[in-house]
Parts: structure tokens; sequence; C-alpha cells
């Protein structure tokens, strides 16, 4: 049983059990703003197998559509996001499944509770609704499986990018066995390498807590969005790691975006 989940936002010194809140790495640039703009990924294992399109859509300053598929004319997630400037996190999570409209079919919600840094879930599945809360201990957060969405968006405002920076994540698992879906992955830290002017992007190694093993992250030196990521951890169940690579990018806005989603369906039989 695969779900696909949402995520939201937190107001800094709510709980006392908490770190402080890391607002001051990010400083809004309106030039950086790029609404109407699609990121195509590439998401697979580190060695390339079991790899997914994702396809990011910055529908609005405030929200993010996600679309994610294997394959035509099979299911594809569609997950939504609203996004808070305020805090730096995300305040909602939508997960769902793509229909023939290129709608979503909701069926998952994740917001954030800002008086005590707690996530909280909700599944609704035919046979039953499933509640799970997660305390999160620093701002700003992520959310692991979104694939780097969220984390794209604001990191085209990190007021210096040849700087540290540090993001609290957490992810939902898949695992059907698994009773406690939300997990809590703690601080993801990225050490800035320096740029690479060749290739045009800054250079992150990545590390802390779940993310010991390390990893890398690099980011366009011009505009600030995410270009590829790698790290030992698996994003989703039945991966044995993670690796993301940038595709293209399109400024066609909403009518390119529609367009995409209807064509996953298009010629497809009904039964799918």
């Amino acid at each position: 049983m695969k779900i696909v989940l949402i995520a939201g936002a937190a107001l800094a010194g709510a709980a006392c059990a908490a770190e402080p809140a890391r607002f001051s790495e990010y400083r809004f640039d309106p030039d950086r703003e790029h609404v109407g703009r699609i990121y195509h990924y590439l998401r697979s294992n580190r060695d390339g197998s079991s790899p997914e399109q994702i396809h990011v859509f910055h529908k609005s300053s405030t929200d993010v559509e996600v679309y994610k598929m294997v394959q035509r004319c099979t299911n594809a997630a569609l997950v939504t996001a609203a996004l808070d400037y305020d805090r730096w996190s995300a305040s909602r999570l939508v997960g769902g499944r793509l229909n023939r409209e290129a709608a979503q079919d909701a069926f998952a919600v994740l917001t954030f509770d800002p008086g005590v840094l707690r996530l909280d879930a909700v599944v609704t599945l035919p046979d039953q609704e499933i509640r799970q809360t997660l305390d999160l201990q620093a701002l700003p957060w992520r959310l692991y499986d979104f694939d780097f969405a969220e984390f794209t968006i604001f990191a085209q405002h990190l007021r210096d990018p040849r700087q540290d920076f540090s993001v609290e994540m957490a992810m939902v698992s898949t695992n059907p066995d698994d009773g406690n879906f939300l997990k809590r992955l703690g601080a993801m830290k990225a050490t800035a390498m320096g740029p690479d002017e060749a290739r045009g992007v800054y250079r992150f190694a990545l590390g802390g807590e779940a993310f010991a093993a390390g990893g890398a992250l690099t980011l366009d030196a011009r505009d600030g969005h995410v270009v590829e990521v790698e790290t030992a951890v698996p994003n989703h169940d039945g991966y044995d790691d993670f690796k993301l690579v940038l595709q293209s990018v399109d400024d066609g806005g909403a009518p390119a975006w529609r367009k995409l989603l209807l064509s996953h369906f298009e010629g497809c039989a009904e039964a799918n």
C-alpha cells in the first residue's frame, strides 16, 4: 500500500525542546522567484536503477505541485504543497493520485501545528482512516520523500549560497508493515564546498544525523534551484539509496503544466 503524504510549517521556539530556527539563512529575492517554472528531475538509486520521472511546478508564489510517474498510462502521484516564507517551510502537503482530468484524487494530508512543532497526518483509505503525529526539533523543515520539491524553491532564496545551511528532515514510509509511517530523520547539514564555475553550480557536502554516511548537493549558481542530489538514504521504500538529477527547465507556466498532466493518460485504455 503506497502512501503519499504532505507536510506543514511551524513557529520558531514554540516548543522548549526545539532548536533555534535557522531563518537567517534565507532572504526572499523577487528576482529568483520563478512562478510558472517546471523542473523535470529523474529520481533513482545511485546506480541509475529504478528510475522515476519527477516534475515540479512552481504554480504560484506559495503553491507547488509535483507529478511523479514511472510510466505513462499507469498510476501516477500528484502531490501539492503550500509554502510559508515566514518560516521557510511547507505549511501543508496533500498527497493523491493523478486522474484523467489532470486533477488530484487526494487521500492524504499532512499539516503542521505551529504551537508545538508537530506534524499531523491523516490518510483516508477505502476501509479506514489512519492518523499519526510527529514532533520535530527545529525549523526550517523539509519532507524527504517530496523529492526536494519545496527544497528547490526555498533554496533559490538562500541569503548566501557560499555558506553552510541546515534543515530538519522528515519522511513518510510507505511500508505497510511499519505502523509508524511518519519518520524524523533529523538535521541535514549542507557544508559549502565552493563553486564549480565550469558547471555553473554551487557544491555542498551533505551530512548530519540520518545522513552521517554523507552525500552531495549542487545548486544552480544563477537561479539557486537543485541541480543534483545524492545520499545513502533512500527516500522511498524499495530503493537502496537516493539520486535526483535535473533533466530540464521549462517556463511554459500553467498551460504547459496542464498539457503535461493530460499527456499521462492520453491514448490509454480506460481501465488504466
